[in-house]
């Protein structure tokens, strides 16, 4: 199967050229040296092969139309919901978009979606927490396998975007299995080769999601690992905001402007300008009110034919506008906890990897959560090789964040006495303090960026 349309298209026009060269005379698809035995031959053979070529040529031809629909109607869909902006239809952006996603293989994906699997583990947040360094973990395992992902990114095989409305906004739960193995293939690991296989996915926007906990739930059922990434909020904060705005300096490299109108909705004052306009953003009735209805969309999204309205991706308002409701990770672990036991999750903060023998615990609380038809075949001894830089940023926004300003300090203040409360609230619900968040501030200012 071509699962990518560049190929499709290369083997299309291969296919055209020896067509019109055969058609043409200019050779003899037998290799004869001519004469009228060649010419007989030539056409005896032509007539018996013409309708197995023809086939291949219009079902290439097919495949090729199908997918660039797909690709145009992916453009506009990821412009608008994740950039926030009015696609523009010029050469340039499409051309890139052409170079970097995958909509061949996404149509295959769907198309086979009820010969797959599902995720046995989901890592669902938080972002800018260290998702990406725990997924990277789990991917050194033997025999792991992470979700298909539309573009060509470092979160290829990390994140499926599934839930957070990529694919066109279509959150179907029954169709989230097209973004993981055929079954087939798990089978065969498993029972011909005699080896492990385990299916996760890693989608950091998860954890923050009005309704990604219920609609995970009807897709995969109640018995799944569940972790979750931690950090002092206000250095979550400050680091999205500056992930974030770096990201759409490739936008900005494509020629798409940063404006967004005729397309069908309005963001409430987005995007914010500051890191401080952008915690008000979040704290205004306007924007709180959009998470409250996308909260209750899992009840009516089967009359919207599971499509996610977009004002409500990838979070409601935009990214920009989530900031503090990243922070709040207590109001986000209870909405989970409505649809999936408390005994489910486990936790990891960043600081844990600073300290001595901090992978080495990571490891253990993550083996212990993997299924015990893996972790039985699996020891730690056996994974004890995963990435030695512990804070490698994978994803880094397409270039290094230098160039976007810290917050101010009054901003940083601001956030953190708004969190304060906030984090007694996550402390009594998990049972324990983390004592590296007692003061969050300035050391924003110079620590690292961490992983998504």
């Amino acid at each position: 199967m071509l699962t990518d349309i560049r190929l499709s298209y290369a083997l299309l026009a291969a296919q055209l050229t020896v067509r019109a060269v055969a058609w043409m005379g200019w050779v003899s698809p037998l290799g004869g040296g001519g004469g009228d035995d060649t010419r007989g031959a030539w056409a005896s053979n032509w007539a018996t092969l013409s309708a197995l070529e023809q086939a291949l040529l219009w079902g290439n031809l097919v495949a090729a139309s199908l997918a660039t629909a797909v690709l145009l109607a992916f453009y506009h869909h990821t412009v608008v919901v994740i950039a926030n902006r009015t696609p523009v239809w010029a050469a340039g952006p499409l051309l890139t978009y052409f170079q970097v996603t995958k909509p061949l293989e996404m149509m295959f994906r769907f198309a086979t979606a009820p010969l797959r699997c599902l995720p046995e583990v989901c890592i669902v947040g938080e972002v800018r927490c260290g998702t990406t360094t725990l997924a990277e973990h789990l991917r050194a395992m033997p025999g792991t396998h992470g979700p298909f992902c539309a573009f060509h990114h470092p979160l290829d095989g990390k994140e499926s975007f599934y839930f957070s409305g990529h694919y066109f906004g279509f959150v179907q739960p029954y169709y989230y299995r097209a973004m993981f193995p055929l079954r087939i293939t798990r089978w065969f690991h498993r029972v011909v080769l005699g080896r492990p296989f385990l299916v996760f996915d890693g989608c950091a926007q998860n954890l923050t999601s009005p309704f990604a906990p219920e609609l995970l739930r009807a897709a995969v059922g109640p018995d799944l690992s569940l972790l979750v990434c931690l950090r002092e909020p206000v250095a979550q904060n400050v680091s999205w905001w500056r992930y974030e705005k770096m990201s759409m300096r490739w936008f900005d490299t494509m020629g798409i402007p940063q404006s967004i109108h005729n397309i069908g909705y309005a963001r409430v004052q987005y995007p914010p300008p500051t890191f401080g306009a952008s915690l008000e953003l979040l704290r205004s009735k306007a924007v709180s009110a959009l998470y409250a209805e996308a909260e209750q969309l899992p009840a009516t999204l089967p009359l919207l034919n599971w499509v996610v309205p977009p004002q409500y991706l990838t979070w409601p308002n935009g990214q920009l506008s989530a900031a503090a409701r990243n922070g709040g990770y207590a109001a986000n672990i209870r909405r989970w906890h409505r649809w999936f036991t408390p005994a489910r999750f486990e936790y990891f903060e960043l600081s844990e990897y600073a300290v001595e023998g901090g992978t080495a615990a990571v490891l253990r609380k993550l083996h212990r959560r993997l299924p015990p038809s893996y972790r039985d075949r699996v020891s730690i001894a056996s994974i004890a090789r995963t990435v030695e830089d512990r804070h490698a940023n994978a994803n880094s926004g397409g270039g290094p964040t230098t160039s976007i300003p810290f917050p101010t300090d009054a901003e940083l203040e601001d956030a953190a006495a708004f969190y304060a409360p906030l984090n007694e609230d996550l402390f009594a619900l998990l049972g324990h303090r983390y004592p590296s968040w007692s003061n969050p501030h300035p050391a924003n200012r110079s620590q690292p960026q961490s992983p998504r």
